[in-house]
């Protein structure tokens, strides 16, 4: 027998050499990097860059060239009608024009640039959040793709093994109909067997297949040798804090609204402001002037909105009510959270005792279906019952491979539902 099963470990080797190995955290990593969401960071980050350009730009001197030509069909005339007095006022021109370049610069803007900045930047940050929270969705169904590909790749193996022992079988059978001691309708029965196993092989190999399908279009994977995955060794680290990004988008969403309250108010304080005018026109300043002349002009403004009919503090009042909105929503989901978190704990238990269990009923399934082979082999039992037995063995294996994959992904989903992954 020392020959057939080193045989086995060479082909076995050569297989796994043969197939590419997938990790999961792998598929994760390359999901999220392949996602059109991640190249929308950069995008965000340009127009935050270019937002608070605009903000600074409110210190920048403004600039306005103004230019108008008209004819008046009357014009200011002064007349005095005195006897013996006599005075020549000069008359308006009909025709005007004139060219100016306006220059308005801010002197104090109430702190209104500054708050300005600060939304900017936290409205950047809830876009970036918002993309991490995109992200980890398309994570979360990659791992569902991921372990259910998995399940079947395990179930699989665990197919072939059922295989390998038929087969042991058919040869034993083959000899023992040739001398007398088995029927022939055993060795028929093992091979009907052996064919069933074969199409829940290729089965099987299609389903995982067409679940690796799913993977490739959402990583970027190109298609190539046959994948083989790996359970992932992901420790529940019972203690650790959740650091959901849905959490911290709510957060930031809750402080941009609070500076848009802010924002809001400043709007009402006064602003001081320097101006200028320089131009040439007809008339200048002096409107009495029938010649063309420059002019120029400087000082200083302020505006004060003093009243707004309470229109800032209803929006203000609408604005704190968004706000509360958010923060119900943040404890909605933090409730949601931890009653999962609560849920994947009972799991983890159940699926570590199953595990355990599982490994113990599989060893006394062995046995049992080494004494039924013993007893088939000698004609003791027939095929039927050889194979009731194999079946059991089978289906013990099965729900080992389950569990353990079901124990694995608890362990994955209870990460990623605290935000580790």
């Amino acid at each position: 027998m020392k020959l057939p099963i080193a045989i086995t470990i060479i082909i076995i080797s050569h297989s796994l050499v043969a197939q590419d190995t997938l990790r999961y955290e792998t598929v994760l990593e390359m999901g999220a990097t392949h996602s059109p969401r991640m190249a929308d960071r950069e995008l965000i980050d340009r127009q935050g860059a270019l937002a608070l350009e605009n903000v600074q730009r409110n210190w920048y001197p403004e600039l306005m060239l103004n230019g108008k030509a008209t004819y008046q069909s009357d014009v200011v005339s002064i007349e005095i009608d005195q006897p013996g007095f006599s005075l020549d006022f000069p008359e308006m021109p009909h025709e005007q024009f004139g060219i100016n370049l306006d220059v308005r610069q801010n002197i104090y803007d109430g702190g209104f640039s500054k708050q300005k900045k600060k939304y900017e930047e936290l409205s950047t940050a809830v876009s970036l959040k918002q993309v991490e929270t995109d992200i980890y969705t398309l994570k979360s169904r990659l791992s569902e793709l991921y372990f259910s590909a998995l399940l079947l790749q395990e179930n699989r193996k665990n197919l072939e093994i059922a295989l390998d022992n038929l087969r042991a079988r058919e040869q034993v059978l083959v000899s023992s109909v040739k001398n007398g001691v088995a029927e022939e309708n055993d060795l028929k029965v093992i091979r009907v067997e052996i064919l069933k196993l074969r199409q829940s092989l290729s089965e099987l190999e299609s389903g995982k297949n067409g679940l690796l399908g799913m993977i490739r279009v959402y990583t970027g994977m190109e298609p190539g040798t046959p994948v083989l995955l790996t359970s992932p060794g992901i420790e529940a680290e019972t203690g650790s804090e959740v650091r959901r990004k849905e959490l911290e988008l709510l957060d930031l969403q809750s402080e941009l609204i609070e500076i848009g309250k802010s924002l809001k108010s400043v709007q009402r304080m006064p602003r001081i402001y320097a101006f200028g005018q320089a131009g040439i026109g007809m008339p200048g300043y002096n409107m009495l002037s029938d010649q063309v002349s420059p002019y120029y002009m400087v000082g200083a403004g302020v505006q004060w909105k003093i009243w707004d009919w309470n229109t800032t503090s209803r929006e203000k009042q609408i604005m704190e009510s968004r706000k509360q909105v958010v923060a119900h929503s943040r404890e909605t989901f933090s409730i949601q959270i931890n009653a999962r978190i609560e849920n994947e704990l009972k799991k983890l238990a159940h699926y570590r005792d199953a595990v355990a269990l599982d490994r113990e009923m599989l060893e006394l399934r062995r046995e049992i279906t080494r004494n039924a082979a013993s007893k088939l082999d000698h004609g003791v039992i027939n095929a039927t019952e050889y194979l009731q037995v194999l079946n059991d063995e089978n289906m013990a294996r099965v729900k080992l491979t389950t569990d353990q994959v079901r124990l694995a992904r608890t362990q994955a989903e209870y990460q990623m539902i605290k935000g580790n992954l």
